[in-house]
């Protein structure tokens, strides 16, 4: 199983309010379908930290050796301790008070929104055997500009001049040979856009944000913890938020930080 099958489907299969929606039965594994309807917590280790994952930030958790999806386990279960390994998780959360579906009062106000007004936002998180190792956002900025341009890519994104909520901007360049429509004007085109930790180029924040000229136009927004957890985490909200992204970057950290078991 690759590092990305949970991380990914967890944001492919997605509402376009951002919001993580139910599986079909049979999609996922029969564990992780199973956890869904789980009393408890989630306890293990998150890039190296001991956690207790209130349930309902622990949605569709996958522990490392867990099986693929639709294949069974070869064994019993193991019991799940704080030294057991977790791979990836999610959950829907709303910003800026970070409360996450833990009633049916908080269930209902999400869907009391639409796509165009919703303050709730989804969070992955991978870690484990699907964490890519340190320097991943530089990576991922590296592959979509230079690396790009050696590839001769046809998505090549350029730095421009401005820049916007103290974010470096990134665009698409170049021009269809064949209907002479600029690249960064199709349909599916994203803008770019990085934070660089002070003093330094290496990359703090990577958000890929729609550039369609709509309320509902959404960002990718992704970061690494800063205090040595070894864990990647996906941010998804309307772009008409990136302005926040800051507050909310460190708002979904200080929450998944909490989840660390005091000694």
């Amino acid at each position: 199983m690759n590092r990305l099958s949970i991380a990914s489907a967890f944001f492919v299969l997605i509402s376009p309010l951002c919001h993580a929606v139910d599986f079909e039965p049979g999609f996922q594994s029969r564990e992780m379908a199973a956890r869904q309807y789980t009393t408890s917590d989630a306890v293990g280790e998150l890039g190296g930290v001991p956690v207790t994952i209130p349930k309902h930030f622990a949605s569709y958790l996958e522990y490392d050796n867990d099986p693929d999806w639709g294949k069974r386990r070869t064994g019993p279960t193991p019991p799940r301790t704080h030294a057991s390994r977790i791979r990836s998780f999610g959950f829907d959360v709303r910003y800026p008070d970070m409360q996450g579906l833990s009633s049916p009062s908080l269930v209902e106000d999400q869907k009391s929104y639409t796509i165009f007004n919703t303050p709730w936002i989804g969070v992955s998180v991978i870690s484990g055997d699907f964490y890519s190792g340190d320097g991943f956002l530089d990576r991922i900025l590296y592959q979509d500009t230079e690396g790009a341009r050696k590839r001769a890519s046809s998505t090549i994104y350029e730095q421009q001049k401005e820049k916007y909520a103290g974010l470096t901007i990134f665009h698409i360049i170049g021009v269809d040979e064949n209907t002479g429509t600029p690249n960064r004007e199709y349909r599916n085109a994203r803008d770019l856009f990085v934070a660089y930790h002070k003093g330094t180029m290496r990359a703090k924040a990577v958000i890929y944000c729609s550039n369609r000229n709509i309320p509902s136009a959404g960002c990718k927004h992704m970061f690494s913890l800063d205090n040595g957890q070894k864990a990647e985490v996906t941010v998804r909200y309307r772009r008409e938020d990136l302005q926040k992204w800051n507050s909310i970057q460190e708002s979904v950290s200080k929450l998944i930080l909490g989840f660390k078991v005091k000694q």
